[in-house]
Formats: C-alpha cells, sequence, structure tokens
C-alpha cells in the first residue's frame, strides 16, 4: 500500500502548467507502468459536487511516461485550461490506475489558483 504524499500545486490562471514526477518500486527501480492510466480532479472543497478541472490520460491532461531508465506521471495543462480558472484554492487527488482497474492514489493536496494580471 502506498501512502499518498501531500504535494500542494501553485496553478498561475491563464499561463501553462506542467509538473513531473518520477515513480519507483521498493526496491528503487523505475515502476513499469505500461498500460496505466491516470485520473485527478480539482475541487473548490472536497465534498463540492463540480470539479473545478477534471484531467485524465484520456483528455491528454495527465501524461504516463514509461521509459528504460525512469517512469514518470503528470500533468500537462494548456493555458485554456488554467485560464477559467477564477476560484483562488482548492483541493485535489490523482490517481493511478492498473489494466485491471486498481486504483492507487498517490498524491493530493490543496491548490493555489494565482489570479492572472495581464488579460
Amino acid at each position: 500500500m502506498i501512502t499518498p504524499k501531500d504535494i500542494p500545486l501553485t496553478i498561475y490562471q491563464g499561463a501553462s502548467y506542467y509538473r513531473e514526477w518520477e515513480i519507483r518500486d521498493k526496491d528503487g527501480n523505475p515502476l513499469d507502468m505500461t498500460g496505466w492510466s491516470a485520473r485527478m480532479q480539482i475541487r473548490k472543497r472536497v465534498t463540492s459536487s463540480d470539479p473545478m478541472l477534471d484531467l485524465t490520460t484520456e483528455n491528454g491532461r495527465l501524461f504516463i511516461n514509461v521509459e528504460t531508465e525512469k517512469t514518470t506521471y503528470g500533468i500537462d495543462l494548456p493555458p485554456e485550461d488554467t485560464e477559467p480558472l477564477t476560484e483562488r484554492e482548492g483541493v485535489y487527488d490523482l490517481e493511478l490506475v492498473d489494466p485491471s482497474g486498481g486504483v492507487v492514489r498517490v498524491q493530493g493536496g490543496k491548490v493555489t489558483i494565482d489570479p492572472e494580471v495581464t488579460r
């Protein structure tokens, strides 16, 4: 079982946003995540019914890169996704889904939206 990491995110409204993290097995080797997918939602509060953003590997907002030397997963948002973010803060979690449907929450935490001045 993995304990999710508490990783705060700061997203700059109206700007591209890119973050990636490396993932390894318990022995420090790159984890083979071939066939895995990822999903993440940002909400104002955990109890909010509608997400501010819905990110998946299927919609291209999340990615998993499997290479010989390292495996990474991450977020890749274009400016048109960050532009409409008007809330100043929220919460998120990011889950990885294995090919059989098993879900591992790898991280979560607070999200700060830094408002855009230049429009």
